[in-house]
């Protein structure tokens, strides 16, 4: 038997920009709204836990609601791993505040050590939004 062979390409990609309006772009805001916490003193940590954890509360329920909308697959995609840094983000944000007042009494030693957080949590949220920019642009043609 003779089976004559044929042999076909075809090209396929989503459309990204429904995902990066719809998913990241509120995934960021919600991580740069972790930033006020910071407007509360260091030594009211129940404020800034509150704030904490109210908007990883509202990252878990985006995050699961997001679920339906994007393609099942069997890996992590770019989009679930920049979700889940901007959601652990979040938790070290709330780590650093409930930590914090136990840097001691003083006050300037205080304030210093929320300085220094608030600096190396804001490089941070900027590195993981670069990183997805840079991926995600690195990944068109």
């Amino acid at each position: 038997r003779i089976f004559p062979k044929f042999g076909a390409t075809a090209r396929v990609a989503r459309k990204s920009r429904f995902y990066v309006t719809n998913v990241a772009l509120p995934t960021a805001v919600f991580s740069g709204l972790a930033f006020t916490l910071f407007a509360a003193q260091p030594s009211e940590p129940m404020e800034r836990l509150s704030v904490a954890f109210t908007l990883l509360l509202t990252m878990a329920a985006y995050k699961i609601t997001v679920a339906g909308m994007i393609p099942q697959v069997s890996y992590e995609t770019l989009l679930d791993q920049f979700l889940l840094c901007n959601f652990f983000l979040l938790v070290a944000m709330a780590v650093v505040s409930a930590l914090l007042p136990q840097v001691g009494h003083d006050v300037d030693a205080e304030d210093l050590a929320d300085r220094v957080c608030l600096a190396l949590l804001g490089a941070v949220w900027c590195l993981i939004q670069a990183w997805f920019v840079a991926k995600a642009c690195s990944r068109k043609d």
